[in-house]
């Protein structure tokens, strides 16, 4: 019994889905997608979708599988021989690279250039085609022009804009549909929460449906709410901006974007906060200012600079220490 489709799991991806099973019904499947849309919206589970039903012996729909056969097997424990799953390694204390080395590709196209171990695809997934070097993209090339048979070249980015030309034009652009009411449907499915649940915590996930999902299934709600009091109590001199770190939960969240929803929070209650509350009393100009720092700091995240995230922040809380101690006087 074939699972249920992939339109069904993550209907964002229905339509993009529908025009890459007709054209694999055709044999006219492009030998490279390029799967783009914002972090946790599941480009990963749906490459990993499409990979298994190209390898899967029970169908002959693109993403459907019947999870019993042997190649599905092997795909489900890891040990498909004909699939290749490429991401930024870790060094010796575990830490994870910044990008993905030319060596990684030239082990990767050698592998794709061997006859097929079970006979049937050969399918390589990219997790972060942005992180690649420019050696390892030109490496990449070649395989994208001249791919053998039976070959697909999945690769994922967070943002279309920071692929090389050179690479997107060798792929079939796969764009995820991410309409709120969708998302929100979709939630509502997987969660008992109600319409402001939902909509709040789109709102503090930028939109992305798994992190959404993620923020009501982990007191995501609370969480926040411990984040903003703990950034409250600098502005009010009550916490010292080192000791931040220490006094919330935060392991598991990129500390930036935090600080990118508590400025952004900030600055909306100023248009609806009464005289004499406390963000009624910061000057407008600055809350932007720091706001803006924080984008600032993510951007160099993305560009590879080789920042320490803990000093970054500290920085930018400093500042928010001192705007406190000047309107407190």
């Amino acid at each position: 019994m074939l699972i249920k489709t992939m339109s069904e799991i993550l209907p964002w991806f229905r339509n993009a889905n529908l025009q890459l099973d007709k054209a694999y019904q055709k044999n006219k499947l492009a030998h490279g997608l390029l799967i783009c849309g914002p972090k946790q919206c599941g480009k990963s589970i749906y490459a990993r979708t499409i990979a298994q039903s190209l390898m899967c012996r029970e169908t002959t729909s693109l993403s459907q599988f019947c999870g019993k056969c042997k190649a599905c097997h092997l795909f489900e424990t890891g040990g498909h021989p004909d699939f290749y799953y490429v991401d930024k390694l870790t060094d010796a204390k575990g830490k994870q690279k910044q990008s993905i080395g030319i060596d990684q590709i030239r082990e990767l196209t050698g592998h794709l250039v061997d006859t097929p171990q079970l006979d049937g695809w050969r399918v390589a997934i990219i997790s972060s085609v942005t992180s690649m070097t420019t050696a390892a993209f030109n490496a990449l090339l070649k395989t994208l022009e001249e791919p053998g048979k039976q070959t697909l070249l999945i690769l994922l980015a967070d943002n279309v804009g920071r692929v090389p030309a050179t690479v997107r034009s060798r792929c079939q652009l796969v764009i995820p549909e991410l309409e709120r009411e969708l998302v929100l449907l979709w939630l509502k499915e997987k969660s008992d929460c109600n319409q402001q649940e939902l909509n709040q915590a789109l709102n503090a996930s930028y939109e992305a449906p798994f992190a959404a999902l993620d923020f009501l299934n982990n007191h995501g709600a609370s969480k926040q709410k411990a984040v903003f009091s703990a950034l409250d109590g600098i502005l009010q001199n009550r916490v010292q901006p080192h000791e931040f770190f220490s006094s919330v939960d935060i392991e598991d969240k990129d500390p930036a974007l935090l600080l990118a929803d508590y400025f952004y929070h900030v600055s909306s209650s100023q248009l609806t906060c009464k005289n004499g509350d406390m963000y009624q009393k910061l000057p407008q100009k600055m809350v932007f200012q720091l706001y803006d720092k924080v984008l600032d700091y993510r951007r160099a995240q993305y560009s590879g600079s080789n920042l320490q995230p803990k000093l970054q922040i500290e920085a930018i809380l400093i500042q928010w220490f001192e705007i406190g101690r000047k309107i407190r006087r």
